[in-house]
């Protein structure tokens, strides 16, 4: 009886052991889809992104709405009318030294 007692014990912490194995396992594989899973979402969310908006072309538009608007318009945002506003930018360029930048048109620096 001592044999079988011991056999039965033996085979116990095999079992346990082989039971102890299965649950790592399964931890691992548990853990390795949560984190493949917040992975994606995470990925997923820095992916959208908001369609690029292009300031330059806002601002160009709206300036050649000032320019080439409506005259109350003109008068409302600068204080000057729309011929006022081209007799000055030339007299600044002509007579002032205002130049032109690659970027900066000289009507958009005097607006």
């Amino acid at each position: 009886m001592d044999v079988d007692a011991s056999n039965s014990l033996c085979s116990n912490k095999k079992r346990a052991r082989d039971e102890e194995k299965k649950e790592k396992i399964v931890i691992g594989i548990i853990t390795t889809v949560i984190a493949a899973i917040v992975t994606r979402i995470r990925d997923s969310e820095s992916l959208v992104k908001e369609p690029v908006h292009d300031w330059e072309f806002e601002r160009k538009c709206y300036l050649n709405g000032l320019y080439n608007g409506r005259e109350s318009d003109c008068t409302e945002q600068l204080r000057l009318s729309k011929q006022g506003f081209r007799k000055l930018c030339i007299l600044l360029s002509e007579q002032g030294g205002l130049v032109r930048t690659k970027h900066v048109s000289i009507c958009e620096v005097v607006s």
